[in-house]
């Protein structure tokens, strides 16, 4: 390098080098942080049982499907199991967390699988089907997209969610997580090349979205036990949404969370089931109480 290239290059380096980025959120960017996570943590679900009865494995490098358990032994309960894409993916992370005497699977099926004759036209849907400890199905999805690119979604989704509503489950469809017009990047660091953005507007996000959120109420409004996950409300208030809170960032790319925005929705995604759980326990009751009083009330007119 030439003497005067040289003096051009540290003079850059000075004025705006890595002195002058700050870093502003603390949290991994990218997907090799957040990949190795799930590959030293979660196992391919393999099933001795399905094996035998379906004359087939669970899995192959060839497969559309790919299956994931958050427990290596097979005989673990397991709860919960998502549905979806790359999205359900940074789900299943946080929930597993949360979850830690519980088996949960993931299911990475896109494109979704057809339906026909009221059956599922995959062997991984019907083996939650006729699990019984399967009880609360997830389905998530990078919905922007998907529904733009692949055909018939929500008509798909919606024949999926009757048949396992039909055999027992309680779904969660979950909205999905707001999608960013910027790099995490720049809400990482601030300083030279970083503007250290980490906001976007509501109104922006509300817009992009509101056709998503109408599909999926449609679905939950025709379909029995089945709730809508609002996930977006983890990451917004009424004027923005944001990718980092409290010098957190929790998104890896635009649209992907890192390994503490899984956690984080983790929690809140398990606190939303749970008190999902009590209010309709507590619905239950009242019920119950209503169905006592109105016999009751009877009982004292026949008497008088």
């Amino acid at each position: 390098m030439s003497l005067w290239g040289g003096s051009l290059l540290g003079l850059i380096n000075n004025s705006f080098g890595s002195s002058n980025v700050i870093v502003r959120n603390k949290g991994g960017i990218g997907y090799s942080e957040f990949g190795k996570y799930f590959n030293e943590n979660f196992h391919l679900c393999f099933s001795n049982d399905f094996f035998e009865k379906q004359g087939e494995i669970l899995y192959s490098d060839n497969a559309k499907t790919k299956c994931y358990r958050s427990k290596k032994i097979e005989n673990n309960k397991t709860e919960i199991v998502i549905i979806g894409d790359s999205h359900g993916q940074h789900l299943f992370s946080g929930i597993s967390q949360q979850l830690k005497n519980l088996n949960v699977m993931y299911i990475d099926s896109w494109p979704l699988p057809d339906v026909a004759h009221g059956k599922i036209l995959n062997s991984y849907f019907n083996w939650i089907i006729e699990q019984s400890n399967h009880q609360i199905v997830i389905i998530s999805a990078y919905w922007l997209h998907r529904s733009q690119h692949s055909p018939n979604t929500w008509q798909k989704i919606n024949n999926i969610v009757k048949i396992l509503s039909q055999a027992g489950k309680t779904i969660y469809i979950s909205n999905d997580i707001p999608t960013f017009s910027f790099d995490p990047k720049n809400c990482k660091y601030s300083g030279w090349l970083y503007s250290g953005k980490c906001d976007e507007n509501f109104h922006s996000i509300l817009n992009m979205k509101q056709s998503i959120f109408e599909e999926i109420e449609k679905i939950k409004k025709h379909n029995k036990n089945t709730y809508v996950l609002n996930t977006t409300k983890f990451f917004c208030n009424s004027i923005n949404c944001s990718m980092s809170i409290n010098g957190n960032l929790f998104y890896r790319d635009k649209h992907h969370l890192n390994l503490e925005g899984s956690i984080y929705i983790g929690k809140k995604i398990i606190g939303e089931i749970s008190k999902n759980k009590i209010n309709d326990s507590v619905k239950l009751n009242e019920n119950m109480d209503k169905k006592v009083k109105k016999t009751t009330f009877k009982s004292e007119r026949v008497v008088r």
